[in-house]
């Protein structure tokens, strides 16, 4: 990869590390508001600082060797920036009582779901076998982090009836 490759994959990975450090906030202030859902809440943050930890090293991976990699399509940064504004923002309206629980649930769904979550694979080709693990693990949690947000959604709408 070259050199300049190199240096704005880096940034990218910098602010997407950091998007997944908002999200886990995001979450932590979920478990502070609905504490008897502490438990589902912490779970998912430390799954968004699990992802957080593996972009790191995935940076790490790149910078140590740029020459087994190629760059891919890397998101604009503009555009991880206004995702962590968003967050931001959500983490300010649960603080102030403006989300419902079951409302977050949707709305941290939609934020795995986002196109964010699911780019990782197409910003950097390499056939570093550490870096593909980490890549795989890090679309297998994503994934997981629905199905555990579905599960949620689904026994918050049976006790509530509306199914």
């Amino acid at each position: 990869m070259l050199k300049e490759d190199t240096r704005i994959l880096k940034g990218v990975l910098k602010q997407l590390r950091e998007l997944e450090l908002a999200i886990a906030e995001l979450y932590r202030t979920c478990g502070e508001a609905w504490a008897p859902n502490l438990d589902f809440w912490t779970a998912m943050e430390i799954r968004k600082e699990k992802q957080a930890f593996n972009i790191e090293r995935m940076l790490k991976i790149i910078v140590e060797r740029p020459e087994g990699f190629e760059m891919g399509r890397p998101v604009k940064p503009v555009v991880i920036q206004t995702a962590i504004a968003g967050i931001r923002q959500n983490i300010e309206k649960i603080k102030r009582g403006e989300i419902s629980e079951e409302q977050m649930l949707y709305i941290g769904r939609d934020i795995e779901q986002s196109m964010l979550e699911r780019r990782h694979n197409d910003m950097v080709k390499g056939r570093e076998m550490k870096y593909q693990m980490l890549l795989k693990e890090i679309l297998l949690d994503t994934l997981a982090h629905h199905e555990y947000l579905d599960e949620k959604i689904m026994k918050i709408a049976a006790a509530s009836g509306s199914t």
